[in-house]
C-alpha cells in the first residue's frame, strides 16, 4: 500500500511533500487522501434509479423486433433470446436476422424455436453452403449460425435478398440467419406460434480476458479464451461496455486476480462431484443505466461487493479470510452500533435463479429460514427476496442464499479512528477487535466496509496519521458450507413448452370388398372405406401413402356432412395401386392448428399373402392359402429363385393360374400328371423288388450287408432317349457306396452315392433299357428307404433345392408384392 510507504519515509526523517512526491508523484495535500477505500455491497437499491429488468422481463424484450436493437454481452453456458433486427418477405419465405450477443461467441450452439428443439441437417457455420434444414414438419426451413467472424449474410439469403450486397452480416455479432417458410397454410400456427419466431441460442458464449495468463493480451480478442468465471466475466463487462469502458489504469488488477483464483476454487457437491464456487450465465443488456447498477445482478449471483481503492476499482469475493489485524482501541470518537432496525433484519430468504434444468427459465429454491432468527426477533416473518438470475447452478444460488441472510442478520457496526498502523486495511477486509473491558462485549471479526487513511496537519508533532473507520460484524460461519447437510434436493421437473391441445380423432378403421366398390358401366375401381370418431373437431385432414416411405398424397378433407348414422365418421381411398399395402393418416384440423396425426398401418384391398404353404412333388410344387379380395384379381403366379437369391433373382415357373378373389386356393406348379414308376418305393412289403446276395426286407426298408456287389433291382417301362429322374434315399451307411443304373442291353450309370440322404439325379434311357438297378459295392453297409423314378418332361420344375414365391396378379397385368419365400427340394 501506498500509505505504508509514506509512513516509512516520515519515519525515517523525510518531509511530509518529499514522502508524498517519492510515493504519488505529485506533491502537497492533494495526495493526502488517494488512498481511501470504500466497500460497495451488490444489490443495494439506488433510490435514483429504477431496478434493473428481471431475466423473463429482459428475454421478452429482447424478443421484441427492432431494427435498432439495445447492445447486450452473453457471458457462461446459457440460453439467450434473439431480436429480430431485419426481416423481409421474398415469395414464400420470410427472411430474417436475429442479433443475440453484440461481440463474438464461443459456440457451439443449440438452436431453439418457439421453445421447440429441433433435429436438423448440415453445416449451419457455413455462410458459403446451404445451411442447416430442420428435418421436421418445416418444409425446408434453413438457418446459419454466424459467430461474428462472418463479413456478410449466407450466399443463399444474399441471392434471394440482393439488397443486402453491402451488408457485412452484423460482422462481429453472435446472430442468426434464417429463412422461415410457414408451410401449407393449415401447418402455418402450429409451425410458428409467433410471428417473427422466437429464436433461442442454447451454448458456450463470450470470450474473457485472462490476467492470469501470460499469453493473454488485454488489447486484443483474439487472444482470449471463453471462461463463465464471475470475476472474469464482471472485469470484462466493466472493460469492454458501451457506456462507460473502465481502463486498466481504473482497475486494481491484484483484487481482481485473487477474485478470479476464488471464484475458480472447487465446492464439493451431495452427489460428491465438484463445480467451480462461483460461475456466470447470463444477458447482460446496456439499457442506459449506470454500469455499476447494470452489473449488481452479475455480482449478487456470487455475494461479491465492490471496493474503490483511491479511486482504483475492484472486486471482493464472497470468501472466508482469516483476519490478520487486530483493533485493540481507537483514538477518538469510536462509535457502536448493535441493533439493525427490525424491518432490515430478514428470518427468511427467498430465491429464484435460472434454471438449466427447466430450459432456462426461472425457478425457485425452497424457502429458508434463517438458523434462530424467527426466535430471536419474534414477530411476523421477514422476508429477503432474491434474484439471482445470473448463478450458473442452483447449488450456488443456496450457497449465495445463505451468505446474504447471514450478512444480513449482521447487526454490530463499530466506527471511530483506528492507530496510525491499520492503514494497510482496505474495504472488505476482515479485522479482529480486542477491546479492554467495558467494551469487550463488541470484541469478534469484523469487516473493513470503509477506511480513509489521512494526515492531520495540526496533530501532536505537526503532523500525526489517522486511520477513521467503519466496521461490520463478521465471521466464518457466513462461508462454511457442508454440501451433505445444506443442500437441498431440487424439487427441478424438466420444463414443458406449452403445447395448444388440439383433440384427435381415434379408432380409425378400414374395410374392403365388392361392395365397396365404384362401378360406373363396365368398369369397377376397388376403394378402401376408412371409418373413425371424429371427435370434437368437425373437419379432417386425409392422407396417405405407399408402405414404407412412399411421399404422402392428399386423399382430401373429410367434412362435418360425412357421418355415418352412429355418428361415425367415414371417407373412401381409391389408390391408384390395390395391390399395395398404404399407411393412412388422419389430422383433426380447427381454426389455429390442428392434432397429432392418427396413423394406420398395414392398409390393403387385398394384395397380402400372409401364409402361404407349399410341398413337392414328382418335378412340380403345389401351394395352398387363401387368395387376395380383389375384384380386379386375375390370378396367382409362381416364382423360383436359386436359395438364398431372393425375389429379384426369380423367375416365373408357371402361368397366371386362375383363383376366386378371396377364396381359398391350391395351385401347382411343374410337372403335371407326373406318374412314379417304381413299385412298392417306400419298401412296404418285398413285393416289386428282386433282392440280390446280401439285400434283406427289414420292415420298412431294403437292408444290405457287406459281403457281396449284388444289385437290388425292379424292371420299369423306359423310352429310349427319355430322361427320368431318380430320388433315392439311403440312411444308416457306414461303408461303401451305392451306384443306380439303368440296365438291359446297355447300361446307363449313374452317380456313386456315399453318404446319408437323399441323392437326385437324372438318367438318360439307352435302347434296351428295362430295368432299375441299385448296385453295391461289396463292402456296403446301409438301408434305401426311399426310391423314385420318373420322367422328366419340358415342364418339370428345376431339379434340387429352391425358394418359391406366390404372386397376384391383377387383370391388368400388374403384380402384386410377393409372398415369403418358401423352400422345397424338387426331385
Amino acid at each position: 500500500m501506498g500509505l505504508t510507504v509514506v509512513y516509512a519515509l516520515l519515519q525515517s526523517g523525510a518531509t511530509l511533500g518529499a514522502a508524498l512526491t517519492a510515493t504519488y508523484g505529485v506533491a502537497g495535500a492533494l495526495a493526502i487522501r488517494l488512498a481511501a477505500s470504500v466497500l460497495i455491497s451488490a444489490g443495494v437499491a439506488k433510490l435514483s434509479q429504477p431496478a434493473a429488468p428481471k431475466a423473463p422481463q429482459l428475454r421478452r424484450e429482447l424478443r421484441l423486433p427492432d431494427s435498432a436493437p439495445v447492445k447486450r454481452f452473453v457471458y457462461g453456458q446459457t440460453s439467450a433470446a434473439g431480436t429480430p433486427v431485419f426481416w423481409h418477405t421474398a415469395g414464400k419465405n420470410l427472411y430474417v436476422c436475429y442479433l443475440f450477443s453484440s461481440r463474438p461467441s464461443e459456440g457451439p450452439f443449440e438452436l431453439v424455436t418457439d421453445g421447440r428443439h429441433r433435429s436438423f441437417s448440415g453445416d449451419p457455420y457455413d455462410f458459403s453452403g446451404p445451411g442447416a434444414i430442420w428435418e421436421e414438419n418445416s418444409a425446408g426451413q434453413k438457418f446459419y449460425i454466424g459467430l461474428g467472424d462472418q463479413t456478410a449474410p449466407p450466399d443463399d439469403v444474399l441471392a434471394a435478398v440482393p439488397e443486402l450486397a453491402a451488408s457485412d452480416g452484423f460482422r462481429g455479432c453472435t446472430v442468426v440467419w434464417t429463412s422461415c417458410y410457414s408451410g401449407k397454410i393449415k401447418k402455418f400456427q402450429e409451425n410458428w406460434p409467433n410471428t417473427p419466431p422466437q429464436y433461442d441460442l442454447w451454448g458456450r458464449w463470450s470470450r474473457v480476458w485472462d490476467p492470469r495468463d501470460p499469453a493473454q493480451d488485454p488489447d486484443d480478442p483474439a487472444t482470449w479464451t471463453y471462461s463463465d468465471n464471475h470475476a472474469l466475466c464482471v472485469l470484462d463487462a466493466l472493460r469492454q461496455n458501451p457506456v462507460r469502458p473502465y481502463q486498466l489504469r481504473n482497475l486494481d488488477l491484484d483484487l481482481w486476480i485473487r477474485a478470479a483464483e476464488a471464484s475458480d476454487e472447487g465446492v464439493e457437491l451431495a452427489i460428491g462431484a465438484t463445480e467451480k464456487r462461483y460461475r456466470l450465465a447470463g444477458t447482460l443488456a446496456f439499457s442506459g443505466r449506470e454500469v455499476l447498477d447494470l452489473l449488481d445482478p452479475m455480482l449478487l449471483a456470487a455475494a461479491a461487493e465492490w471496493c474503490q481503492i483511491g479511486g482504483r476499482l475492484g472486486l471482493v469475493p464472497a470468501v472466508w479470510q482469516s483476519p490478520d489485524y487486530q483493533i485493540s482501541d481507537m483514538l477518538e470518537e469510536l462509535s457502536c452500533q448493535t441493533l439493525t432496525p427490525g424491518d432490515d433484519l430478514p428470518t427468511r430468504v427467498e430465491v429464484s435463479y435460472t434454471s438449466a434444468a427447466r430450459e432456462y427459465q426461472q425457478a425457485q429454491l425452497a424457502p429458508w429460514d434463517i438458523p434462530g432468527a424467527q426466535a430471536a426477533d419474534g414477530g411476523e416473518r421477514k422476508l429477503l427476496k432474491l434474484d439471482l438470475d445470473w448463478a450458473a447452478s442452483p447449488q450456488q444460488a443456496m450457497r449465495v442464499r445463505k451468505i446474504m441472510g447471514l450478512r444480513a442478520r449482521c447487526q454490530k457496526v463499530i466506527s471511530g479512528t483506528a492507530p496510525p498502523d491499520a492503514l494497510d486495511l482496505m474495504a472488505g477486509a476482515n479485522a479482529s477487535v480486542a477491546f479492554p473491558a467495558p467494551l469487550s462485549a463488541r470484541n469478534g471479526t469484523y469487516k473493513v466496509e470503509s477506511i480513509h487513511p489521512a494526515f492531520d496537519m495540526v496533530g501532536q508533532s505537526g503532523l500525526a496519521l489517522r486511520c477513521p473507520i467503519t466496521l461490520r460484524e463478521h465471521y466464518a460461519g457466513i462461508y462454511a458450507w457442508d454440501a451433505a447437510t445444506e443442500e437441498e434436493a431440487l424439487d427441478d421437473p424438466a420444463y414443458e413448452v406449452p403445447e395448444p391441445d388440439y383433440p384427435g380423432p381415434s379408432d380409425l378403421t378400414y374395410a374392403t370388398g365388392p361392395e365397396f366398390d365404384l362401378v360406373t358401366g363396365w368398369s369397377r375401381i376397388e376403394r378402401i372405406f376408412l371409418s373413425f370418431d371424429p371427435g370434437e373437431a368437425s373437419e379432417h385432414y386425409l392422407e396417405y401413402r405407399v408402405e414404407p416411405d412412399g411421399p404422402w398424397m392428399a386423399a382430401g378433407v373429410i367434412s362435418e356432412d360425412m357421418r355415418e348414422a352412429g355418428g361415425r365418421a367415414y371417407a373412401f381411398i381409391a389408390p391408384a395401386d390395390p395391390l399395395a399395402r398404404y399407411t393412412v393418416r388422419l389430422t383433426a384440423r380447427y381454426m389455429f392448428g390442428e392434432s397429432e396425426p392418427l396413423l394406420l398401418t398395414g392398409v390393403t384391398i387385398g394384395a397380402g399373402l400372409p401364409a402361404v404353404s407349399g410341398s413337392a412333388g414328382l418335378g412340380a410344387a403345389s401351394f395352398t392359402g387363401t387368395a387376395p379380395g380383389l375384384s380386379s384379381l386375375a390370378g396367382l403366379r409362381v416364382y423360383r429363385a436359386d436359395p438364398g437369391a431372393g425375389f429379384a433373382a426369380a423367375v416365373p415357373v408357371s402361368e397366371v393360374i386362375a383363383v376366386t378373389p378371396g377364396g381359398a386356393f391350391e395351385i401347382v406348379a411343374g410337372s403335371f400328371g407326373a406318374v412314379d414308376l417304381i413299385e412298392n418305393g417306400e419298401f412296404d412289403g418285398p413285393e416289386a423288388w428282386s433282392f440280390g446276395e446280401g439285400w434283406t426286407h427289414d420292415s420298412d426298408r431294403a437292408r444290405h450287408t457287406p459281403g457281396s456287389a449284388d444289385s437290388l433291382t425292379q424292371p420299369v417301362t423306359l423310352s429310349a432317349g427319355s430322361s427320368f429322374r431318380l430320388a433315392l434315399t439311403i440312411t444308416g451307411r457306414s461303408a461303401g457306396q451305392v451306384t443306380p443304373q439303368l440296365s438291359g442291353s446297355e447300361i446307363q450309370s449313374g452317380a456313386p452315392i456315399t453318404s446319408n440322404g437323399r441323392s437326385l439325379q437324372t438318367l438318360t434311357a439307352a435302347p434296351g433299357n428295362d430295368t432299375l438297378s441299385l448296385v453295391p459295392s461289396a463292402d456296403f453297409d446301409g438301408t434305401l428307404t426311399r426310391v423314385t423314378l420318373f420322367v422328366q418332361t419340358v415342364s418339370a420344375l428345376p431339379q434340387g433345392e429352391g425358394a418359391f414365391f406366390v404372386v397376384p396378379v391383377l387383370q391388368s397385368g400388374a403384380a402384386a408384392p410377393p409372398s415369403n419365400p418358401i423352400p422345397l427340394t424338387i426331385p
